[in-house]
Parts: C-alpha cells; sequence; structure tokens
C-alpha cells in the first residue's frame, strides 16, 4: 500500500510537523510535504477512524488514537509502529508536554498523565502516571504550559480547570485543582498564554475568555485548609458576531495569536492581549467552504495556519502574513465510482456519486482540476487514447469530454431520448464514444470529432453494465444484467457473435490486452473466462469465499447469508494479460493467475470504518443527516449519534435495540497502470493505490551466494537473463553488461524491465549510451532504450534532477539523435541511388 487520493481529509485533528502536515483519512494517516506539495500514506492502519493525533516536541513519534481508543505509537523516522495500546474510553484531546516525557490524555471525564520513555528498552511504553477528576462531563479539550507542570483543561460542563503536575503542598498537604466557571457553553479550547500568567478559554458560544493568574490562596473547607491557584477574569470578547458555534480553535504563545473555526465554514484569527488596556484585535476572517470547520491548529513558528473541513473533504494550509494558500486540496465527497489512468500512468481520473471528475497526479498525490459540469453521480470514467482529454458518463443523460491542456468541456454527447448511462467505452483511436443505458438498454456511439450520434446498438435486455474495446480487433464488449455478453462490430452496427449466456446477471468485463480473452464477473460470485471470437467458455473461477474471507467473531447470521451478497464488480487484467484483478462488494482485492485458475493473494482494503459503510451510506451522507437532525440519539454525555436500526427492533450484542455494527469497505472500481508498477482501487475511503516501492523491489542477484563473471555466465547459459544482467550491472563490468544485452532474445527484452530495480537504472543507461557509440546493433540497442524509458518513464524524470544521472540521459539523447540524423542522411541517399537507377535506360 502507498497512498490514499480523492480524500485529504475525513475528519480530527491535524497536526503541522516543520514543513509536512499529518491529517487523518479514515483508518489512516498520511503525511503531506508542504515545499513539494507530495503527499504519502503512513504505514500504519487502524480497525476504527482515527480521530486524535500528537506529535512529540523531538518529532520522531507520534501517537495516533481512533474512536474507540485505541492508540498506536509510530516512530515517524523509522515509518514503523512500535506498540498498540487501548484506553478504556474515547480520547478527545492527547497533547506532549514541552520536554516530551510525559502524554496528557482526555478520556471520557478523566484527565490522564501517562510517562513515555523513549530511550531504552521498555516492556511497556504507556506508563500511567497521574488521573485527574473533577469534571461532570466529557473533557474536550487540554494544554500544557512551556515548562510542563501545569495543564489546563475544557470540559461539557462549561468549566475549565487548571492542574499541577507537581502541586505545591499546603499546610495540610492538599492541592485542589482551579475552576474556571464563567461560560455558559461547553469549552472548546483552553490555552496557557506568553508568560504563562494567563489563560486563553474559548467556548462553543463564541465567547473568549481571558484569565490572568492572582497566586496561591487558601481555601477553608469543612475537611481542612487547602491551597490552589487563584485566577481572575480580566477580559470578555465574543468571536465573530454572527451567531455561529465555534467547531475547534487553536493558539499559537509566541505569536499570541488565537485561530477559531465555526460552524458556517469561516475562521477568524485575533491577537490575544496581555494587558487589561488592550483589546482583542481581528486579524483576519476568512470563508473557506459552506459546511463546519472541524480542525485548525498553527505551525510550530505561528505563520502557517491548516484547517480541515470534515463534511467536504476539505484541506488547506494558510499563510496569514502574505494572505495566500500554501496548500489546498478538496476530496469526493461521496464514494468513487470509476477510475482510469493515463496512457502515460502520471494521471488519474476519478468520478464520484457528487458529480464531480477529478483529475489526479500519480507521483505527488494531489488533486489536478476539478470538472463540476455534471449535475447526477458519475458513472464512468476514460482517458482518449494519444491525447490529453478524458470523457466522463453519468447518470444525467450525457457524455462529457474534458481538455486537460485548456481545462474545459469540449464536447456534449446527449442521445434523442432522456436516458441514465451507465458504461462507457472508447475506441482505441480515439475516433468513436460508446455509452450504454439503465433504462433502454442500448449502446449509443458518437463521433469524438463532430459529437454526432453515429449508431444505435440494440439487443441487450437489461441495463448495460460494462463495455470494452479490444486493442487487436477494435471489437466491442459489453454485458448486461440479461445474463448475457455481447460482441459488436461497433462500424457495422451488428452483433459478431452469438450472446454468451451466464447464470447470473453480469456486472463487469474485461478484455485481455491481446484480445482473445474475455474476463466477466457475475452477481453469484464467480468470474466466467471466454474466447470472444469464438463465443467459447474456458473456465470459472468462484470467487464469494475469496471476496469476503473468514467469520469474524460477532458477525450475525450464518455465513451462507453474507456470502449471497457478496460480488465483484471491477476486473482488470495486467500487461501480460497472466493476472487478474477482482474488487467489489467484500473487504478483500483478490489477484489470480489466469492460466492456473487459483488465488495468488488478497489485498484487504480499509477496515471497519463506520457503520454506514456496511449499510451503504457514505460518511458524508451520515454527517449530513446529523446536521438536519434527522435519525439522532442522545448518548449517555449528551452528544447526539446515528441510529440506523429499524423502530422496535430489538438489538443483538447493544442495549435498547442499539445494535453494534463491525462495516467493511466495498471498491467500486480497480484498475492497472499501463507500466505495470501500479493499482488503484475506488472505494468508499477514497482512492486506494497500490505500488512496488523502491525499497522492496526484487534485485534477483540478491539470491546469489557470489556476485562474480562466472555468476553472471552461468545465470546467462541458463537463459536466467535478469539474473545475469543484475550480476554484471552489480559488478559494473561494461563488456560483461554487452555481452548479456547482445545475448537477450528481443522477445525477452520487454519482460526483463517489469521488475527492473530502480537503483541500477542509472547504470543501465550509462551501459546503453556506452554502446550507442559504435555499435552494429542500432535496432537492438534502440528496444533496450524503448523498453528502459517506456517502463519506467516516470522514476527517470524523477531521477533526472540528480546531478549523478543527467549527463547520462543527455549522452543518451544525443546518441539517438545523431544515430536518426546519419540513417536518415544514408535513407535519402540511398533513396536517390535508387531513382537514379530506375530511370537509367538497360543496355541491350
Amino acid at each position: 500500500f502507498t497512498n490514499v487520493l480523492g480524500a485529504p481529509y475525513r475528519g480530527g485533528n491535524l497536526v503541522l510537523v516543520g514543513k509536512d502536515l499529518l491529517s487523518p483519512v479514515g483508518n489512516r494517516v498520511t503525511k503531506v510535504d508542504l515545499l513539494s506539495g507530495k503527499a504519502h500514506t503512513l504505514a500504519l492502519e487502524s480497525t476504527k477512524r482515527l480521530r486524535t493525533l500528537a506529535v512529540s516536541p523531538a518529532k520522531d513519534a507520534l501517537v495516533a488514537i481512533a474512536e474507540d481508543g485505541k492508540a498506536m505509537l509510530f516512530n515517524l523516522p523509522r515509518n514503523k509502529v512500535l506498540h498498540h495500546f487501548s484506553f478504556k474510553h474515547a480520547v478527545r484531546s492527547a497533547k506532549f508536554s514541552a520536554d516530551g516525557k510525559f502524554l496528557a490524555v482526555a478520556t471520557g471525564r478523566l484527565l490522564q498523565i501517562w510517562n513515555m520513555p523513549f530511550e531504552g528498552k521498555s516492556f511497556a511504553p504507556f506508563k500511567l502516571v497521574r488521573t485527574f477528576g473533577g469534571a461532570t462531563s466529557e473533557v474536550l479539550c487540554l494544554n500544557w504550559n512551556k515548562d510542563g507542570t501545569e495543564i489546563v483543561q475544557g470540559s461539557e460542563d462549561s468549566v475549565a480547570r487548571v492542574f499541577s503536575l507537581s502541586p505545591q503542598v499546603g499546610m495540610d498537604g492538599k492541592f485542589q485543582a482551579t475552576s474556571l466557571t464563567s461560560h455558559r457553553d461547553s469549552v472548546v479550547g483552553a490555552f496557557f498564554c506568553k508568560g504563562e500568567e494567563h489563560i486563553c478559554s474559548i467556548a462553543r458560544d463564541a465567547v473568549a475568555f481571558l484569565w490572568v493568574r492572582k497566586g496561591l490562596i487558601t481555601k477553608v473547607t469543612s475537611t481542612g485548609k487547602t491551597m490552589q491557584m487563584g485566577w481572575t477574569l480580566l477580559k470578555k470578547h465574543i468571536l465573530h458576531k454572527t451567531g455561529s458555534k465555534v467547531g475547534c480553535c487553536d493558539f499559537s504563545a509566541d505569536k499570541q495569536l488565537l485561530v477559531s473555526g465555526f460552524t458556517n465554514g469561516v475562521f477568524e484569527l485575533l491577537r490575544v492581549p496581555d494587558q487589561k488596556s488592550e483589546d482583542f484585535e481581528s486579524l483576519c476572517t476568512l470563508s473557506i467552504s459552506r459546511e463546519a470547520v472541524s480542525s485548525a491548529t498553527f505551525g510550530s513558528n505561528g505563520e502557517w495556519i491548516a484547517l480541515g473541513s470534515e463534511m467536504l473533504g476539505q484541506l488547506l494550509v494558510w499563510e496569514w502574513r502574505s494572505e495566500s494558500y500554501v496548500y489546498r486540496q478538496q476530496g469526493h465527497s461521496y464514494d468513487i465510482a470509476s477510475c482510469a489512468f493515463s496512457p502515460g500512468g502520471d494521471l488519474i481520473v476519478t468520478g464520484a456519486d457528487d458529480s464531480r471528475v477529478k483529475v489526479w497526479n500519480s507521483q505527488t498525490g494531489n488533486c489536478v482540476v476539478t470538472f463540476m459540469d455534471h449535475t447526477m453521480p458519475i458513472t464512468a470514467v476514460a482517458f482518449l487514447p494519444g491525447s490529453r482529454a478524458i470523457v466522463a458518463a453519468s447518470l444525467d443523460g450525457t457524455v462529457r469530454a474534458f481538455d486537460l491542456v485548456r481545462y474545459r468541456n469540449f464536447r456534449v454527447f446527449t442521445s434523442p431520448q432522456p436516458v441514465q448511462f451507465t458504461s462507457l467505452a472508447v475506441h482505441p483511436s480515439s475516433e468513436v464514444v460508446c455509452a450504454g443505458t439503465a433504462d433502454d438498454f442500448q449502446i449509443y456511439v458518437w463521433s469524438v470529432k463532430s459529437g454526432r450520434l453515429l449508431e444505435v446498438l440494440a439487443g441487450h435486455e437489461g441495463p448495460v453494465s460494462g463495455m470494452q474495446f479490444s486493442i487487436s480487433n477494435s471489437l466491442l464488449a459489453s454485458t448486461s444484467w440479461d445474463k448475457t455478453l455481447r460482441i459488436w462490430d461497433v462500424f457495422e452496427g451488428k452483433g459478431r457473435t452469438e450472446p454468451m449466456a451466464h447464470s447470473h446477471d453480469v456486472l463487469a468485463l474485461s478484455y485481455r490486452p491481446d484480445g482473445k480473452q474475455i474476463a466477466t464477473s457475475t452477481l453469484g460470485g464467480q468470474i466466467y473466462f471466454w474466447k470472444p471470437l469464438d463465443g467459447i467458455l474456458e473456465g470459472t473461477i468462484a470467487g464469494r469465499r475469496d471476496i469476503e474471507g473468514d467469520q469474524m467473531v460477532g458477525d450475525a447470521g450464518p455465513v451462507s447469508n453474507k456470502l449471497a451478497s457478496r460480488h465483484f464488480v471491477s476486473l482488470c487484467y495486467s500487461a501480460d494479460g497472466s493476472l487478474l484483478l477482482a474488487a467489489g462488494s467484500g473487504k478483500y482485492t483478490c489477484m489470480y493467475d489466469v492460466e492456473e485458475r487459483v488465488l495468488l493473494r488478497r489485498f484487504k482494503v480499509m477496515g471497519s470504518i463506520s457503520p454506514q459503510a456496511a449499510s451503504g451510506v457514505s460518511q458524508m451522507a451520515e454527517l449530513r443527516l446529523a446536521r438536519d437532525g434527522a435519525g439522532l440519539r442522545e448518548d449517555g454525555t449528551g452528544r447526539q449519534e446515528m441510529d440506523f436500526d429499524l423502530p422496535g427492533a430489538s438489538g443483538t450484542g447493544g442495549v435498547d435495540g442499539w445494535k453494534s455494527k463491525q462495516s467493511s469497505a466495498r471498491v467500486r472500481c480497480v484498475e492497472l497502470s499501463p507500466s505495470g508498477s501500479m493499482w488503484i482501487a475506488g472505494s468508499s475511503e477514497g482512492l486506494l493505490v497500490y505500488s512496488v516501492g523502491e525499497d522492496i523491489m526484487f534485485d534477483p542477484s540478491d539470491l546469489e551466494e557470489a556476485t562474480t563473471p562466472d555468476a553472471a555466465l552461468r545465470a546467462m547459459n541458463q537463459k536466467k537473463y535478469s539474473l545475469a544482467l543484475s550480476i554484471a550491472l552489480r559488478l559494473s563490468n561494461q563488456a560483461m553488461i554487452e555481452e548479456v544485452i547482445l545475448q537477450v532474445p528481443p522477445a525477452a527484452v520487454q519482460g526483463i524491465f517489469v521488475n527492473f530495480p530502480r537503483h541500477n537504472l542509472g547504470k543501465m543507461v550509462e551501459a546503453l549510451s556506452k554502446m550507442l557509440k559504435n555499435t552494429p546493433h542500432i535496432e537492438h540497442l534502440l528496444l533496450w532504450t524503448k523498453a528502459c524509458c517506456s517502463q519506467h518513464a516516470m522514476v527517470l524524470c524523477e531521477q533526472s534532477s540528480q546531478i549523478g544521472i543527467r549527463p547520462q540521459l543527455r549522452a543518451l539523447q544525443r546518441l539517438i539523435q545523431n544515430l536518426h540524423a546519419d540513417l536518415k542522411e544514408s535513407t535519402e541517399s540511398n533513396l536517390y541511388t535508387m531513382q537514379y537507377v530506375g530511370l537509367s535506360p538497360v543496355a541491350s
């Protein structure tokens, strides 16, 4: 697993660590480099949504806590999970002390202090030091002072409390926490100001109080005398006088700045006074979205502000001095329905149920452009081969073509009668576009250049679920809910073979790259393999149990009932046609061997996230229902939660009909990159990206006991060309490299670079440059150069900025240009000679 696209933020608190931004995305954490704009997902995964993140002052440790209280201790430099731990209650806030020795956690109505020994070996990294009570409702926020001796917390009982980690001893050895009781709503933020003589507390009703320290006072009670720190109210200020509530806030002690995010999508930046004569100064107020701001945090220097909107999946970083965006991304609000790679593999297009089409950079993970021309959910997307354009089909009855150069909608394809398009296919020549419907069960064919409707293919008796063109013979294959697979000749407007019948409704199909086989998936969970031209069934795979997995503890109902609803909705062949990726309504994406019809590996998609995923209700839909007040119920702490149970139903495993559910993500589309080094899956939690990492790239010479010339010759005699080439490159023996390159058959050159180690690309380019200077094997070496550049184009583009490989690439380019010029000159000379000989009279 490499990255998550389409969902830059899904709730929880954001953390700015220097130039990096940590954002919780479902049950994972995405790390964004704000200088380069690249984003990647950390190697940690939880069973529930992550809601609380805390980073140590040394920036080497991350504590990620899920909504059920399960926490992970993560090493940021090494990208490894060190320890798992579970809190008894949900955690609303967690902060490290200034020295990094302690971790304060707000769990339930308690404030707990945990010791974090990072130096040396420890059996239990989390050690409870002290527990503070006193709150009558859930604790919402907490913050340390600079020396790590005091903590201020805010809770839902409208009280801010100040605790001391090392309390001063009073007359009888007792010390009580100080309660700041003047708010009328829940305290969502409380911070120590500069100098630690002031505390700023913010309530949900957008009222901020500034408190000043009075010193130690003696308090006489019925149990005796105690000592506590005295605080008095210094100033009161009303934030953003529009009647909206405060959803989040943060404070920069160095800059004396306070940022607060409101439920109407506005955030306000203020300067907090430190004297009674001064007042709160509003620096800027900006509306970033139409939904609530759910997280706001300052960077370490107080110059950058990270803001997130959970309801829109929006994430941005704002520099308040220049009033400009440092980073801005927004994902899909609903499930991703379709995805596709560009011919070069550098771009990914996604279409979702939010009626938006987004184009992503596969290397940086950032959204390049968003098209919002459609008015209904997107059902299919595709790239136009050989051009910088994409097409998208929608339930609004249109198929639109978008230009990726000018970023505009340049063509709209419609049908004579209003229909809903459910599938899409583009001819390899980019001349025609076909779309299948769910209403009249027909296939419409348009011309891309003119936009004119060319043909209407009729024959299916159910909604057209999938379509794809063959690259080899330009035939169109279509599947439908009428349990058939049909082959069409689009230019003749008729079917080529008899319909191929299935036992259940057909949901998806995929053409093998050579066009000699078609794989289809059915509602019964089976995969069929057909010969398209002959209509012969070659074999089947029963994949219901593969996609579902094992029975989990707490799963309701027998296994047979669960398997009845499991099926594949998306199929994709590998570049050589030997492997097949299949994904659908289960929690696994399966990889099959096509020839042997066996399961090779299963990839588990994002696991249990929220109850709505299992019932088909997206996370954003739940939030909108909660905002409108539909289906809400009060829990024990006064918060409102969604209730998806039927009225009067008795719950199993719950109380008062509140049934506990375990949900799993579902995948609606899967696609393999043209190079074969990456594949993507569009799930309910975003676009999951799986790729072959550079650190785990297989080098065949690693298995060899001795890296010697004899070992290379022995491997070459055994026709293990990849191993022989790896040994020769490791030895840096140019003569051995040339011998291996010339001995490899032309048909095997392309396969060598499929799993070629990336760290050897520089040596390979240098070796090809040296051979091209003086060799008669021009065609063979050009075949090697083409295979190397086509398979690793993106890696070479990244490494071209490095000083070591840049001269090698330039030398290779210069040699190819010189060869082209020499061949052109020789060809023209030969052409003129042949013409002269052909015009000369023949001697009798």
